[in-house]
C-alpha cells in the first residue's frame, strides 16, 4: 500500500490484509452476498470513515489511502445509528435504486485515489449524477435537462446552501471537460495556475 500523495505513481492492483469481520444478521436480499447486501455495507463504512474497503481475497484497483480523506470523527454511538438506519432504508429500495447507489458509494470512496484535479472533477461529477438520478427516482425531484439546473435543484431539495459561484464553476468546468476534453481550457493533466483554484489566499 501507498501514500496517495501529489506526483505519486500509479499503483498497480493489491491485495490488503484482512483487518475486520462484517456480519448481518438479516438474510441477504440476493444470493451474492458480496455484490449487494455486503458491497453496500464496506462502501457505506468507507465513505463514513474517508477510507477504501474490499473483502479480504479481493484486490483493490488503485491507491489505497492511508488516512481518513476527509478528517471527521464519528462518535461511536453515531456510527452505529448511521449504519443501521442506512442500511434500513436501503434494503427498502428497489434492486436497480440499491445497486446505483452502491456503485455512488464505490465511486465517491476511489474518488480520492486519483492523480489528477481533472480526473477527480469527473468521478465526482458522476458521482453527483448518480445522486440526482437516485433523487428523481426515490424522491420525485424534477427532471432537468441542463446540468446547471440540476446542481440548484438537488441544493434546494436537501437543504444546501447554494454558493452561486462555485456552482456556476463546476457548470463551466464539466461542459468543456465532458464534450472537448478541456481542463481549464487546456489539456487535462498540463498545469493550471493557482490562481484559477483559487489558492492565492492559501499561499498569503
Amino acid at each position: 500500500m501507498e501514500h496517495c500523495g501529489a506526483g505519486s505513481p500509479p499503483s498497480t492492483p493489491v491485495q490488503a490484509a484482512c483487518t475486520h469481520n462484517l456480519e448481518t444478521y438479516l438474510q441477504p436480499l440476493e444470493p451474492d452476498f458480496r455484490n449487494s447486501d455486503g458491497a453496500f455495507l464496506i462502501h457505506l463504512a468507507a465513505y463514513l470513515y474517508g477510507v477504501r474497503l474490499q473483502f479480504h481475497d479481493w484486490w483493490f484497483d488503485g491507491r489505497i489511502p492511508m488516512k481518513s480523506t476527509h478528517h471527521a470523527f464519528i462518535r461511536l454511538d453515531a456510527e452505529r445509528d448511521f449504519l443501521s438506519h442506512s442500511f434500513k432504508e436501503w434494503r427498502a429500495w428497489e434492486a436497480p435504486e440499491r445497486k446505483l447507489f452502491t456503485n455512488t458509494l464505490y465511486l465517491h470512496s476511489r474518488s480520492p485515489t486519483h492523480q489528477w484535479d481533472w480526473e477527480r472533477f469527473n468521478v465526482n461529477y458522476t458521482v453527483f449524477e448518480a445522486l440526482y438520478r437516485l433523487a428523481v427516482r426515490l424522491w420525485g425531484l424534477p427532471e432537468a435537462g441542463n446540468h446547471r439546473e440540476r446542481l440548484y435543484l438537488v441544493c434546494n431539495q436537501f437543504g444546501i446552501e447554494i454558493e452561486t459561484e462555485n456552482l456556476d464553476r463546476i457548470y463551466d468546468l464539466r461542459n468543456p471537460l465532458v464534450h472537448e476534453g478541456l481542463w481549464f481550457g487546456q489539456q487535462p493533466g498540463t498545469a493550471i495556475p493557482d490562481r484559477l483554484l483559487g489558492r492565492e489566499s492559501a499561499k498569503a
